[in-house]
């Protein structure tokens, strides 16, 4: 009798994604100075606020494909790069508009985790890349990711106030 191998199947179960999206948050964030976090599973068509919002997409390729959100009330992004300042010992560069300085910063945390997200990954043998994430920002931004299959998201709420981070996966 032969026993022949097949090529590994990537079977995920759903929790695997809400358990790894979680940890790649939590990672980069106390690594940045948060602590003392709560993530609240949220459904991700519950996240939306009807105000000014900043919203940050990185794409996700290779293994798997995908898109991280990371969205932030416009009011919290102030409070967010002062912590962020504060824990990493740093100040708004003089001459930079503050209102710029903040979203970069927060695109680089989305950046951050999705990136976190694909090491992770990468560590249970899936190769994933990350797209430069792209920021926009208005009034009650409904983000409509198309041929998502799945979803999964946290509300993070600390000293700065709170944002959502989402994952949803493409079907194969």
């Amino acid at each position: 009798m032969t026993i022949r191998s097949s090529p590994p199947i990537l079977i995920f179960m759903e929790q695997s994604y809400a358990i790894l999206l979680k940890q790649a948050i939590k990672e980069v964030l106390e690594e940045i100075g948060f602590t003392n976090l709560t993530y609240t599973p949220v459904s991700p068509i519950s996240f939306k606020d009807k105000k000014n919002e900043v919203v940050v997409l990185v794409g996700i390729v290779g293994g798997w494909k995908g898109h991280i959100l990371l969205i932030m009330p416009e009011t919290m992004g102030a409070s967010f790069t002062t912590y962020l300042n504060a824990h990493l010992q740093m100040e708004t560069p003089s001459g930079v508009d503050p209102v710029s300085y903040q979203r970069h910063a927060i695109a680089e945390v989305a950046n951050q985790i999705a990136g976190r997200l694909a090491g992770l990954e990468s560590i249970n043998g899936i190769e994933v890349l990350i797209t430069p994430p792209t920021l926009i920002a208005g009034n009650g931004i409904d983000p409509v990711l198309p041929h998502i299959s799945e979803e999964w998201g946290y509300q993070i709420q600390g000293e700065f106030g709170y944002f959502y981070c989402i994952l949803g996966i493409k079907n194969p």
